[in-house]
């Protein structure tokens, strides 16, 4: 299957017992790191007509291409009154998009996600990437590495819509650091096989028959809390030409 997805071996990130989507079943072991081509125009060419409350899984899609922005405007539309995006169903949208197995893997530490993303992401590249808060509140981002090696936190809930992370007294950074928990997208190497495609397809309408038995609770996610009114906002990095990658 041609895709952009691009990955490197990620044995120092301790997985979550589940694993991948049906990792217990014999699909493929997520131990790669998940990165995909960004241009500078994907992000400058992005726009959101109508901005809802916890839209930001859909942004990333859009950004990395794994929804056009019709596509992404139709589910802002459907999932207005809908419940917040869990892990499993974030795995599951890769899964069926690229055929590899997925897994949202939580990373305990922020020095360790930082060496993850310096060491591992490959230059123009991005990761999905998210945190949670100390109140349980969830959010995703993507985070990438431009060519001369600087990290860019990419997230069009802020304003801007990107900073620099490798300023370590940058309110970004100052931000990020303070989440509870973060979580970097890994991959399979190996694609699925037909009969684990199916049995895919056969635990999300599992799934699906299990949501439509629970009440649906509109939880509202609120736009990130930086750069604040008491506080100067981050100076944008300069974007590469329009011929470059992110």
């Amino acid at each position: 299957m041609k895709h952009t997805r691009k990955s490197r071996n990620l044995h120092m990130v301790k997985r979550k017992q589940k694993g991948g989507v049906l990792e217990r079943e014999g699909f493929p072991v997520c131990n790669h790191l998940a990165s995909f081509e960004v241009s500078n125009a994907d992000i400058e060419s992005f726009q959101r007509v109508f901005p809802i409350p916890g839209d930001c899984v859909i942004n990333a899609f859009q950004i990395m291409r794994v929804l056009d922005a019709q596509a992404a405007n139709i589910m802002r539309v459907a999932t207005i009154a809908g419940s917040p995006w869990d892990t499993e169903q974030i795995e599951l949208v890769f899964l069926y998009k690229l055929g590899f197995n997925f897994l949202f893997a939580e990373i305990t530490t922020y020095p360790d996600l930082v060496r993850i993303v310096y060491t591992i992401l490959p230059v123009n590249r991005v990761v999905f990437a998210g945190y949670e808060a100390d109140n349980g509140q969830r959010h995703v981002f993507l985070i990438g590495k431009q060519s001369d090696g600087h990290i860019v936190y990419i997230d069009p809930q802020t304003n801007p819509a990107y900073c620099m992370l490798t300023n370590p007294d940058g309110e970004c950074e100052r931000f990020l650091i303070t989440r509870r928990k973060w979580f970097l997208l890994q991959c399979s190497a190996e694609e699925l096989t037909d009969a684990q495609y199916a049995r895919a397809v056969d635990y999300t309408t599992q799934l699906a028959l299990i949501a439509q038995a629970e009440p649906a609770v509109l939880t509202a996610t609120p736009v990130m809390p930086f750069p604040s009114a008491e506080a100067p906002a981050w100076i944008p990095p300069p974007l590469p030409d329009d011929d470059d990658e992110l």
